[in-house]
């Protein structure tokens, strides 16, 4: 198919998946991630391609998820009279959520994310969904929980695997920070960025490709017995049950200030309260 918002494209035994929105630093639309999926099951089926890398064009890896849709799909739109029931949110959660990283955590061959610029929300989440990460020392990451939006409260699945969760919800970390916690697996300068990801994806695109698939079933199996399936299951399940929260009066409400002032107005006025609250 024709995509909008990625690119595909093969280089022998590599294929590298572009998120291509750079004028809008490459949200994660449903569209995009549509698109991601696709890419990839074409890939599956090319028994060539040995090893995808997964980056961002222009000056960032991705912004997270495109917060212009959220809740559009679930009839949380400007105005809207009535809430989603709980099995209408469950449902969305499957369908779009947990099928899309599920379907990146459990791809059969190996994925490397080349992170640079912001890798915030979402886009923090599928790198974390890829097998392989390496970064610009000087990439921004945030995690899931951090008060930029406060859509809803649920439990960080980017900061589960070190146990950052546990000491803060939110977290804005360098990339050479990320590589020292255990969160990715290399920090390097931006300019050795793109050669580093190739010598790699070089490297594995040699092995045998079963060898490839077995490697990587068996050490997601592992995961899975480390209760990492269920902490997503969990993760989704609050993620859903915290959309239906009430605010009470006084309380900052990310759809209403999205209806009253827009998207870009709601993000600058949030950031801009929590860099003031950092800032004593």
């Amino acid at each position: 198919m024709a995509y909008q918002d990625i690119i595909y494209e093969k280089d022998g035994r590599i294929g590298r998946l572009i998120l291509n929105r750079p004028e809008k630093r490459n949200l994660l639309s449903w569209r995009c991630m549509d698109e991601i999926m696709d890419a990839l099951r074409t890939a599956i089926s090319d028994e060539q391609v040995r090893v995808i890398i997964i980056k961002g064009a222009g000056l960032c890896f991705s912004a997270g998820h495109d917060i212009g849709e959220v809740g559009l799909d679930i009839g949380l739109a400007p105005g809207a009279k009535r809430r989603p029931s709980v099995r209408v949110l469950m449902r969305r959660e499957e369908r779009h959520l947990s099928a899309f990283y599920d379907y990146v955590f459990n791809y059969p061959k190996p994925l490397i994310a080349q992170v640079h610029g912001y890798c915030i929300h979402g886009a923090y989440n599928l790198q974390l969904m890829c097998d392989i990460t390496i970064a610009a020392e000087d990439t921004h990451f945030e995690g899931q929980g951090a008060p930029v939006v406060n859509i809803a409260c649920y439990i960080p699945l980017a900061a589960w695997p070190t146990g950052l969760g546990r000491r803060n919800v939110a977290f804005h970390l360098s990339g050479k920070d990320a590589e020292n916690l255990g969160m990715i697996n290399r920090a390097v300068p931006i300019d050795r960025l793109e050669e580093a990801v190739e010598d790699l994806a070089q490297a594995i695109s040699r092995m045998p490709a079963d060898a490839l698939e077995l490697n990587k079933n068996s050490v997601n199996g592992l995961l899975d017995l480390a209760s990492l399936s269920a902490a997503r299951r969990v993760s989704n399940l609050m993620h859903a049950m915290g959309t239906l929260q009430r605010m009470r009066p006084g309380e900052y409400s990310f759809f209403k200030s999205r209806r009253d002032f827009g998207v870009k107005a709601t993000i600058e006025a949030r950031r801009s309260a929590e860099l003031a609250r950092a800032a004593g």
